[in-house]
């Protein structure tokens, strides 16, 4: 249920970006304020959320969108990258065979 609503109210976000009229300042700020409200409704630390939304206001108004890239797309992927880089990296899945010890109390189980 969290993350499912954590993934509508970035939706929400991004289709804020998509439908605004410039991305400005105000945009940003408005767009930074909401990616808060719903990092911590989904109970995500609130030092991680700070950093991650000064990452994304930092890299917005420093950074040059690439040639061909609209204002807007660049910013869905400064939030994208952002994002993905506090959930990690890929990790292979190792397939070996594990063993768990099942204990009950008093005999049972």
């Amino acid at each position: 249920m969290v993350l499912d609503s954590l993934g509508k109210s970035l939706r929400a976000v991004l289709q804020k970006i998509a439908r605004g009229s410039a991305v400005d300042d105000a945009l940003l700020a408005e767009v930074v304020r909401d990616i808060q409200r719903a990092l911590l409704q989904a109970d995500v630390n609130v030092e991680l959320t700070l950093q991650l939304t000064d990452r994304v206001k930092h890299r917005a108004k420093e950074e040059k969108p690439p040639a061909g890239s609209s204002l807007r797309d660049f910013l869905i992927r400064i939030i994208y990258e952002e994002i993905r880089g506090i959930l990690g990296k890929d990790r292979p899945f190792e397939f070996r065979p594990r063993r768990i010890l099942l204990a009950g109390l008093f005999g049972q189980g």
